[in-house]
């Protein structure tokens, strides 16, 4: 059967424990995230129309890279001062949830507080621990690659098809490097060589990497 090269990574923005504040009071929320400049300024504009539509509701933005800031957020954890609000990844959601550091978002969900009826269930999965919601998804980005129809027609090679698998890929690689005595960029392999990759390779094959309690290998 034809796995399908197919790579999607989520990331979530997760809830601390908190109690339930009204919002007719003036608060102040500490909001974290990690990622690039780019990320950082539109994430800000973001904030600002927030603010402007709940204005008793100040918005603390705390902004690093991503290996600062998993080492700041692991100091906050032992200090029990992490952000009110902080995006998370699923390589450390287990982790999080399984010492009781996150809510349980399944109630707000139940009361219609938190609306995730415009939402397909894959989104909603991938924040769950212990069948327990405790993240909701920020946004779906996907590795892609480009290639040069040129070449293709040169070599005499049919153009990639949405379901291309891996074997299809080397395949094409193999007769294109025939054909024009050329190779593709190594960057595409590479891409799947990190833990990330071996993790979607594993659910290609219907496989995971740790089993449910997050404890043992799948």
């Amino acid at each position: 059967m034809k796995k399908i090269i197919s790579i999607a990574l989520l990331v979530m923005m997760t809830v601390l424990v908190i109690s339930v504040v009204s919002f007719a009071e003036d608060i102040t929320l500490r909001v974290s995230w990690w990622g690039s400049t780019d990320r950082n300024n539109k994430t800000l504009e973001v904030i600002e129309l927030f603010e402007e539509k709940y204005p008793n509701i100040k918005i603390q933005p705390e902004f690093l890279g991503w290996t600062d800031y998993w080492g700041k957020m692991s100091v906050q954890a032992v200090a029990k001062n992490l952000p009110d609000v902080f995006q998370q990844s699923y390589a450390y959601l287990s982790l999080y949830a399984g010492k009781g550091l996150l809510l349980n978002l399944d109630p707000y969900v139940e009361n219609n507080r938190l609306d995730l009826t415009s939402t397909v269930e894959m989104e909603i999965s991938g924040g769950r621990f212990n069948d327990k919601l405790y993240g909701v998804n920020l946004g779906t980005a996907c590795d892609t690659y480009v290639y040069d129809p040129e070449l293709f027609k040169k070599a005499g090679v049919e153009e990639p098809t949405p379901d291309w698998t891996w074997e299809d890929y080397i395949e094409k690689a193999t007769k294109i490097h025939n054909a024009l005595e050329i190779y593709a960029d190594d960057s595409f392999p590479r891409i799947g060589a990190g833990p990330e990759g071996f993790a979607f390779y594993l659910v290609q094959h219907g496989k995971t990497f740790y089993d449910k309690s997050g404890k043992k290998l799948g």
